[in-house]
């Protein structure tokens, strides 16, 4: 360890600095090896700069910048770690699948989704998160009541293969 850096024995936890420390600092420390700044000139900028006494520690330095650069954050936010993401890849092909259930009721989940062109997973979250069971069977009725009306049965997906072809 080098002697200057004895002078600053006090090296506090990530959690008593502000982001804006974290990151100018992490930022000096990455891009030390092209501005030539020692590692004494870092901490002392550092003090300079934020007037704080407390100055992170050669180890927390190269933690911030592993963490930065590596996940482009140095640390989740505890209220946003817990609040699931909107996905609005199901809202978007909301609409598409439930037409499906109407043009093609007796489709299982994996033929609805190839024929879709939407991956398996996507329609089985719509069908079980978005779409009621009552609301499936109505869509799946009159699904059934339009092939009848029409004189059309519902087609398999090797059928509409077929008329595709």
């Amino acid at each position: 360890m080098d002697m200057k850096m004895k002078q600053f024995p006090n090296s506090i936890r990530i959690g008593n600095y502000t982001r804006e420390q974290q990151i100018v600092a992490t930022v000096w420390y990455h891009e030390r090896l092209y501005t030539g700044m020692t590692r004494y000139q870092l901490t002392l900028n550092f003090g300079i700069r934020f007037q704080q006494g407390n100055l992170p520690s050669y180890n927390t330095l190269k933690m911030w910048e592993r963490k930065l650069f590596k996940y482009g954050r140095l640390h989740r936010d505890k209220a946003k770690a817990k609040k699931p993401r909107t996905n609005l890849v199901k809202y978007i092909y909301l609409p598409y699948v439930k037409e499906s259930f109407t043009k093609f009721p007796d489709l299982t989940i994996r033929a609805r989704a190839e024929m879709l062109g939407f991956s398996y997973r996507s329609v089985s979250d719509i069908v079980k998160e978005e779409i009621s069971p009552e609301e499936l069977e109505l869509l799946k009725n009159k699904g059934r009541k339009d092939h009848e009306s029409d004189g059309t049965a519902s087609k398999t997906v090797e059928q509409i293969d077929k008329l595709d072809s």
